[in-house]
């Protein structure tokens, strides 16, 4: 909901290359650079890997194992409704797994002014999604600028879950917060 397919494609193309290799065990990773930019790879092995994840998520998105909608295609819960709505009916047997990247990033309930409740809002309406359609969704948000950055504490400087700049509420209806 937040990037476009240009942007998300390397992502999915390193992840692809990972789980190819096993993981992230200690082989010199392919980068987003060297998705995006064929000459930065160094290795003949290295485009070797580059084409086979590429050949991954090709054949992932073949058979809509893999369905990348992006915020050229809406940013609203409620056309991330009627996609998900279409899937399952789709597929009803399949798992579905939803990520919304940035969730202040999405258009809904913009008018409100108390940035506390329209998150409160998301947050439920997030949550009956994903029960309403059997799925997973996994949505990233922002946490609070702290002015600890200068502090001697690393404890201090690292953000904790109380400094997600939207709302509780978004900790609230999650099943998982990590």
């Amino acid at each position: 909901i937040d990037d476009t397919g240009p942007q998300i494609l390397p992502k999915f193309i390193c992840s692809a290359d990972a789980m190819l290799q096993g993981g992230f065990n200690g082989k010199s990773p392919l980068t987003i650079g060297n998705v995006r930019n064929v000459k930065t790879i160094q290795t003949e092995a290295l485009a070797q890997r580059r084409l086979q994840a590429y050949d991954m998520v090709t054949a992932l998105a073949r058979n809509e194992n893999l369905v990348v909608k992006d915020a050229r295609d809406g940013n609203t819960l409620g056309y991330l409704e009627s996609v998900v709505r279409y899937y399952r009916r789709r597929y009803p047997s399949r798992r579905i797994v939803i990520t919304v990247d940035n969730t202040h990033n999405l258009g809904d309930f913009a008018h409100m002014e108390d940035r506390s409740e329209r998150y409160k809002r998301i947050a439920n309406v997030q949550k009956q999604i994903a029960n309403r359609y059997d799925a997973m969704m996994i949505a990233t948000v922002e946490y609070r600028k702290t002015n600890q950055r200068e502090c001697k504490d690393i404890q201090r400087m690292m953000p904790s879950n109380d400094d997600i700049g939207e709302t509780s509420a978004l900790k609230y209806f999650a099943s998982f917060v990590g």
